[in-house]
């Protein structure tokens, strides 16, 4: 009897979990096989075979894509070439990748003779370079295909057949560049439809990341869309990325949608009219309904049944289909009944109006008026309440008191004056370039999105227009806007003071002209992302004494600029919408050199957006000048960020600072750099610091030209881009004039 206690027992518990333990090993199973528990350095390295092929042990690495293969076609190939393409790579109209040819096996590697079932291992190195292998970082997919090329026939010198072996995907795993990080951002679609998971964050580049989209009540999902490399566009609810850039996910949701009927009628058609009539409408839908009294007549109020329906003396009213609805309209003879007119400004202050609030007799018509203050001009009425109110740019105007309404004059800021304080015994030169920090949210009303239609006066709308450049927060919710402004010909004196204007404008003003533009990384940045052109309102060159907006590609300098070679084995310059310089590998200077020109009086800027240096050399520099605008020639006195620790094994992990060889403060977390009242940085970006005294001999004493550049020894290594640099004049004694906005 005990035994069978303790079996029935058992089986009880089997009964009562055994369900619940079959769904969690369902469910980790399904996650195993989605790659959830895979790191981005461990994801399986995977390659698919194509029907008589097999292919086995993919790998990335800095040498090429590797792979060994077999034959199972039951004959020889006599001569066999081999080749990867990357998914990406358009097919031509042999059908073939884009970058090979029937007639030459130049992009192809020599395999010999391929008997079937032997095994072949080869690492490939595309010669065309369509598939990135040096300087690529961990982490870096590759997903592609690999090709086999070959003749049946005893001493062919050339492919007559061509093959997809199969399909293959891995992940860089042997680079010693560190893999950067790149912003996945998630949004909801509408707002309320439902959520997202994991929701906006940071990510390692070849990170797998599991989309999630959660539906709200009353919503469906329908699907993603994206940009960005790596994103998932689709129907699939759950979805995988692999993170190659900044990637934007929106997940979309719609209402299920069911309909309700709303009859509408008046207390007695002797009396008014309404509208609209009887109809049926989406659930959830807000409906106007509107009562129109009859001669004799006033509109008294609303009364009405039915989820969402709507009781008062708006009119016209709102209600909100959540069942059906009836709305009554009732009027009421005309004798002393009178109507609430409301009246209001938008924004406060910036101008009157007239009447004044006031209870006004129905069925009447008032004419209202607006006067805008010093710095404003009208712009329109809106209005809400009752029908007989007035919506346009009429001023005066006129409403009909057939119910409460309140009617808004709205008015535009013209320009806000911004006082600039100089406190320095020295004017400020010619063609000054003055920097002002800006709250855009104070004017998010008057502001475009992008700064586009602010420029900045020497009068309120009618003085000289100024040249400006926003090289931080173009938007009008950003509390810190950083606008560069040549002041021209007018100097601020010593010890004094200048007003000038900043203007909000009804069209556009940014132009690759001017008169205001971007900063390159504000606008498009890179064509390969999906904006065009590059940096569209870029128009520095009118702001600044010199300046350079890298916007080209490949390996050839701007006009006025040189380099030490686009690659020459252990360094390498070259362009992609911005500069990327870097040297490893003791390979000495690696340059870009200009013909802009600056001076003890001028202060250098250069834009920096990622740095990185490896162990085991000497030194890098990255900033010096040269004292030639033609050739590289460094000299003593070079401005820029040092290493001094970190290759020679005392300081692995030390971070570029800032350094002049005049001597100086360490900046930062490394030993053996110099004063920060050379240079500094700030918000990712590397500029000279106008805040401290650059008139001595601290600072580019001897003049000279801008020039980029980096020193290497002892396989030691320094990379860096940016898009853009330039020379400005310095503010007197080093010191900014202060600014004073409104």
């Amino acid at each position: 009897m005990l035994k069978i206690a303790k079996a029935q027992s058992a089986m009880e518990y089997l009964m009562t979990y055994g369900w619940a333990i079959l769904v969690v090993a369902v469910v980790v199973s399904l996650l195993l096989a989605l790659g959830v528990f895979n790191s981005p350095g461990n994801v399986p390295n995977i390659c698919a075979p194509s029907s008589s092929f097999t292919c086995a042990d993919p790998l990335y690495t800095p040498s090429g894509i590797s792979a060994m293969i077999s034959q199972n076609s039951g004959q020889t190939y006599f001569g066999a070439w081999v080749f990867v393409a990357s998914d990406a790579e358009e097919i031509g109209g042999n059908g073939l990748p884009q970058n090979f040819s029937t007639t030459s096996t130049a992009n192809m590697l020599a395999l010999g003779a391929f008997t079937p079932g032997s095994f072949i291992s080869f690492t490939y190195n595309d010669p065309a370079g369509d598939i990135p292998t040096a300087n690529v970082p961990v982490g870096t997919p590759f997903a592609g295909y690999i090709w086999l090329a070959y003749c049946t026939n005893p001493g062919c010198s050339e492919p007559t057949h061509y093959s997809k072996v199969g399909s293959v995907s891995s992940i860089e795993s042997f680079s010693t560049l560190i893999a950067p990080n790149y912003l996945l951002t998630e949004f909801a679609s509408p707002i309320g439809g439902g959520s997202v998971s994991p929701g906006t964050g940071y990510y390692t580049q070849g990170a797998n990341v599991i989309l999630q989209a959660t539906t709200a009540n009353g919503y469906s999902f329908t699907d993603w869309t994206c940009s960005g490399r790596g994103c998932y566009s689709g129907s699939a609810q759950n979805a995988i990325i692999s993170i190659g850039s900044n990637v934007t996910e929106i997940a979309h949701f719609q209402a299920i949608v069911s309909q309700f009927s709303l009859n509408t009628i008046a207390s007695s058609p002797l009396e008014g009219t309404v509208y609209p009539g009887n109809l049926l409408e989406n659930a959830a839908t807000e409906v106007s309904v509107s009562a129109y009294s009859n001669p004799g007549y006033v509109f008294h109020n609303w009364t009405g049944s039915g989820a969402g329906s709507y009781t008062g003396t708006d009119n016209p009213g709102t209600v909100t289909m959540d069942g059906d609805v009836q709305e009554t309209a009732n009027f009421q003879p005309v004798g002393s009944k009178t109507f609430l007119l409301n009246m209001s400004i938008n924004p406060a202050g910036a101008g009157s109006i007239s009447p004044g609030n006031a209870l006004e007799t129905a069925n009447q018509i008032y004419s209202i008026l607006a006067t805008p203050d010093t710095g404003y001009q009208f712009e329109n009425w809106t209005a809400s309440g009752s029908v007989g109110n007035y919506i346009g740019t009429n001023n005066p105007a006129s409403v009909t008191m057939y119910g409460n309404m309140t009617e808004t004059a709205n008015f535009a800021l013209l320009y806000v004056p911004i006082t600039l304080t100089n406190n320095q015994n020295l004017a400020t030169p010619s063609n000054f370039q003055q920097m002002l920090v800006i709250n855009s949210h104070t004017y998010a009303d008057f502001i475009r999105s992008k700064w586009t239609n602010v420029e900045f006066t020497t009068g309120p709308h009618t003085g000289t227009v100024l040249p400006a450049w926003v090289e931080q927060g173009a938007s009008n919710t950003s509390t810190h806007t950083i606008v560069w402004v040549n002041m021209g010909s007018d100097t601020i004196g010593g010890n004094s003071n200048t007003v000038i204007y900043m203007d909000f404008m009804s069209s556009n003003v940014m132009s690759a002209s001017g008169p205001t533009g971007e900063a390159p990384e504000l606008s498009c940045t890179s064509p390969s992302v999906g904006c065009s052109p590059y940096a569209e309102y870029d128009n520095g060159a009118e702001v600044f004494a010199s300046y350079q907006n890298f916007d080209t590609s490949g390996c050839g300098a701007p006009s006025g600029w040189y380099d030490s070679g686009c690659a020459t084995g252990c360094s390498y310059v070259s362009f992609n919408y911005g500069y990327n310089l870097g040297a490893v590998n003791g390979c000495g200077w690696v340059y870009l050199g200009s013909n802009m020109q600056f001076t003890s009086s001028s202060v250098v800027d250069v834009q920096l957006t990622y740095i990185q240096s490896n162990s085991g050399g000497n030194w890098q520099e990255p900033f010096v000048d040269s004292s030639s605008s033609s050739s590289w020639s460094p000299q003593d006195d070079a401005v820029g960020w040092q290493d001094n620790g970190g290759c020679n094994n005392v300081d692995e992990n030390a971070l570029f600072s800032v350094q002049s060889s005049a001597g100086g403060a360490v900046i930062g977390s490394d030993n053996g750099v110099f004063p920060q009242d050379v240079v500094s940085i700030a918000n990712g970006e590397v500029y000279s610091n106008y805040t401290a005294d650059i008139a001595g001999t601290n600072i580019l004493a001897n003049g000279g030209y801008l020039a980029l550049a980096s020193y290497t020894t002892n396989y030691c290594g320094a990379s860096f881009s940016g898009y853009w640099a330039r020379v400005r004049a310095a503010p007197p004694n080093g010191v900014m004039p202060g600014v004073t906005v409104g």
